[in-house]
């Protein structure tokens, strides 16, 4: 995790040089850290049944919504689930909403593979501390993808520096 990484998945500068002052340079600690991290959304209410046909916009405006929450997609991710899961939790705190309306919000902003994710999960009954966990993981996915790419990279970086080496010698 390099801090271009980090900034290009939407962590701000001072929680970058946060992580880096606890850790220094070992990015094994620091993506330990960021993969252990979960965002709790407490305990869903204990009436949550009698809101079911609820519609999440009659409680948050769906301007707000819009607003807020950036659209997640594989193609057009511009931060972090864990940035935009904290969003989701900051923008719904206090409003009284169910999990299965959280749940809902999330959806709506979702959309490519990620939605079809979050569509697959709920239809198997996977519940919102389930559904954060599995988006939270994909950061770290993320994250460790992007670390081999650079590995590869820089690999080839140096092969191609070889090669010619080689020329310049024979």
């Amino acid at each position: 995790a390099t801090m271009a990484e980090l900034l290009k998945q939407g962590y701000t500068k001072e929680e970058i040089i946060e992580l880096f002052k606890k850790h220094g340079n070992n990015l094994a600690e620091v993506d330990r850290e960021l993969a252990g991290q979960t965002i709790d959304f407490g305990a869903d209410d204990p009436n949550a049944h009698l809101y079911r046909d609820r519609d999440v916009f009659t409680m948050i405006d769906r301007e707000e919504v819009d607003r807020e929450l950036p659209f997640m997609s594989p193609k057009t991710q511009k931060c972090s689930f864990k940035q935009f899961i904290s969003r989701v939790k900051s923008l719904v705190d206090g409003r009284g909403l169910t999990h299965r309306e959280i749940l809902d919000l999330m959806e709506y902003r979702m959309g490519g593979d990620f939605l079809a994710d979050m569509r697959r999960m709920r239809k198997k009954g996977s519940t919102l501390p389930e559904i954060v966990e599995f988006f939270l993981k994909k950061d770290m996915e993320q994250r460790q993808n992007n670390l081999r790419i650079a590995r590869l990279k820089s690999q080839a970086k140096i092969d191609a520096m070889i090669a010619l080496k080689r020329r310049e010698i024979k």
